[in-house]
């Protein structure tokens, strides 16, 4: 993304301005689109649609808010402790 702006830095602020608008100019309500549906079956698969995107929501939230959570309970705090369970016979282990 760097070298797209720095190959405008040239032109100035008006052409990133330019370059910017230029790349909004497709973006318009009046056309039909992925979440503007036509018809009934598109209409049920833009409600099918958000219906995936919420319940894989609900999994992956807490995943992405517990991870780092966890990463510092357990490794950056340093207090951790790991002790392994080697119970049997260690003459077997190899």
């Amino acid at each position: 993304m760097k070298g797209i702006i720095d190959s405008f830095v040239p032109l100035g602020r008006g052409g990133a301005i330019l370059f910017v608008m230029a790349l909004l100019s497709g973006c318009s309500h009046s056309l039909p689109g992925f979440m503007n549906p036509q018809g009934p079956i598109a209409e049920a698969q833009k409600h099918h649609f958000w219906f995936v995107v919420i319940v894989t929501l609900i999994v992956v939230l807490p995943v992405i808010i517990q991870t780092p959570i966890i990463l510092w309970r357990y490794r950056y705090r340093g207090n951790a402790v790991d002790r392994p369970h080697c119970r049997g016979n260690g003459s077997a282990r190899g």
